[in-house]
């Protein structure tokens, strides 16, 4: 994830609005991942299944989050 957003980051001029927006839009996706994962880890508390599922959690959406930047911007980074 962190090499896309990288990628991504610097193919964006530095201080231009794009690149503002992808860092704010980068920001609130972490909080929302965290909160959504929060809730799985306070679901499965005290069960044996609990980390891996709060792993899941964090595998499945920066999966997510990697589909749709590579898909929002291909003609950024696929040129």
């Amino acid at each position: 994830m962190f090499k896309l957003f990288t990628s991504l980051r610097s193919l964006l001029a530095l201080g231009s609005d794009a690149a503002n927006q992808l860092d704010s839009s980068q920001a609130q996706w972490d909080k929302y991942r965290k909160q959504a994962c929060d809730a799985i880890d306070s679901f499965y508390s005290g069960g044996t299944i609990r980390l891996s599922a709060a792993t899941s959690c964090e595998i499945q959406l920066m999966r997510s989050r990697m589909q749709d930047l590579d898909v929002l911007y291909s003609s950024v980074l696929h040129n």
